[in-house]
């Protein structure tokens, strides 16, 4: 990515210091760019300026939905999805916090774990077995789990079963009828936003997916972000708090698009999105994105948790398998 020199240089004289930091430096639990211009700033992708923590935690008091979009292994992302949910609880609001990290099927135990251990977030992770769920580490979890706990929100597990979403490859028949029909699932995508997911699934598996699996992949990114979008649907007056990858969470697809189809309320998006050394133009991290304009209404830059390269560590993965008898 290039650094805009200019925008930034317009950027900077709009903003007051109030908007520039929002978390003092040593509260940062990723260590990696911690001191980076952009770290702790708040950028409104519509208008093209940052903002302060403030005027975010009032847009996101009046609106029905949050989403707040994460790097699952930032632990910083967690934290300050934890703020958000807190803003809500002193507003008086009482939202569905709906998480992608917890099978639908599991909700049962959620609620009978929250009945026997109303305070007690380590006992719900015990019960789910979240050590062996293949997401990152509970601590950087447990701040949000805390702060819906404490604010005695509802929480919803929205995750697809695995099952299920094997099947969806296949086709549509495991899913509810209901959820089909309502999200026209059984049907295309526009053509455009076909082949931008296609290259997000080709991207966010580094080229290794072959391509007679990406249209079935697809098939089930789609289901995945429909049954969230219904989770916050369901939700009462109050609204609802989505907790989920920034690829379900981006305003230009994903969940938000299904919520705009059914002409949903007000909802706002969130991205929290790690720095990049010597990038200080927001609007660069686009391309990250595969997108001309950051796909998000807000964006929470945090430093980086750690400098692994995924697809090299995919590749080291597919050798072993493939090496394996």
């Amino acid at each position: 990515m290039r650094t805009s020199v200019l925008a930034v240089i317009a950027l900077s004289g709009l903003h007051c210091a109030s908007a520039r930091q929002v978390v003092a430096p040593d509260a940062w639990q990723s260590p990696l760019g911690q001191d980076h211009s952009l770290v702790g700033r708040i950028y409104d992708v519509a208008r093209g300026q940052f903002v302060t923590e403030t005027e975010l935690r009032t847009r996101a008091i009046e609106a029905r939905f949050v989403l707040l979009g994460e790097t699952h292994d930032n632990p910083d992302h967690h934290r300050l999805q934890a703020r958000a949910v807190r803003w809500l609880a002193e507003a008086g609001r009482r939202p569905h916090v709906v998480v992608e990290m917890i099978e639908e099927s599991r909700q049962q135990d959620v609620e009978d774990q929250r009945a026997r251990a109303p305070s007690d977030p380590d006992a719900l992770a015990l019960r789910l077995d979240w050590a062996r769920s293949g997401w990152p580490d509970w601590a950087m979890y447990r701040p949000v789990f805390a702060a819906t706990m404490e604010a005695e929100f509802p929480l919803i597990a929205s995750m697809l079963p695995r099952d299920r979403a094997m099947s969806v490859a296949r086709g549509t028949e495991t899913l509810p009828a209901a959820l089909v029909e309502r999200h026209q699932l059984g049907q295309p995508l526009p053509e455009d936003l076909e082949a931008a997911l296609i290259a997000e699934l080709r991207d966010g598996h580094c080229g290794h997916l072959p391509d007679d699996m990406l249209k079935p992949m697809l098939e089930i990114q789609r289901a995945r972000d429909a049954l969230m979008a219904d989770k916050l649907l369901a939700a009462p007056a109050d609204g609802a708090i989505l907790i989920a990858g920034a690829g379900h969470t981006r305003s230009d697809r994903a969940v938000p698009w299904y919520l705009r189809r059914l002409n949903a309320p007000l909802s706002l998006s969130i991205g929290f999105v790690e720095i990049e050394d010597g990038e200080n133009d927001p609007t660069a991290y686009a391309s990250r994105y595969g997108a001309t304009a950051l796909p998000f209404d807000l964006v929470w830059f945090t430093p980086r948790a750690n400098d692994i390269d995924h697809c090299a560590e995919m590749e080291k993965m597919m050798k072993r398998h493939k090496s394996s008898p």
